[in-house]
């Protein structure tokens, strides 16, 4: 059996590797995107990662608090 202090730990580790996943998978398309698509500089694409990590790390919480109160078709 699983002590609770182990799971306090297990359950800190999946939601960080979580949290660093969802935040993760569309880095690797979003500079390709922006640079071949669209044809903008390197330094551009850059700055959508950059821009995108930031509204992530500000914005996600406070969504899923938002969709939590309201229900997710009203958010």
């Amino acid at each position: 059996m699983i002590a609770p202090r182990e799971r306090v730990v297990y359950f800190l580790m999946t939601a960080h590797f979580s949290f660093f996943l969802i935040v993760g998978i569309p880095l690797s398309v979003l500079p390709l995107f922006v640079h071949n698509d669209l044809g903008f500089s390197a330094a551009a694409a850059g700055l959508a990662v950059g821009v995108h990590f930031l509204s992530t790390v500000f914005f996600r919480g406070a969504a899923g608090r938002m969709i939590d109160i309201c229900g997710s078709k009203r958010a």
